[in-house]
């Protein structure tokens, strides 16, 4: 989103009647996102790289998408398991200048 540095932030009434307009341009960029990277898979992460992520769940059969509300939990438990000397003995971390 960036810095105010224009104007100043809109009230919640001010935000209703608006909000409609800002949630189409919303999901006019993500489609457009998404068209522009439909075709990329498995691209390494590089420096600088910002990392964005949602823990959903997908429900097929009745064609659902769920956000995750346990997201505290899990991350709680990976930060157990990264704590854990028996599993992260046996982590090796890369650099990515360091294996070209």
């Amino acid at each position: 989103m960036g810095i105010l540095s224009n104007g100043r932030p809109l009230n919640w009434s001010e935000i209703q009647s608006v909000k409609t307009i800002f949630k189409n341009h919303a999901l006019n960029d993500l489609i457009l996102i998404l068209n522009k990277h439909k075709k990329t898979h498995n691209d390494a992460f590089l420096w600088s790289d910002e990392i964005e992520y949602s823990l959903i769940r997908f429900n097929h059969e009745n064609k659902r998408v769920q956000l995750c509300s346990k997201a505290d939990e899990i991350l709680k438990r990976f930060q157990q398991l990264n704590n854990d000397k028996t599993i992260s003995e046996y982590t090796i971390e890369t650099l990515s200048f360091a294996s070209k």
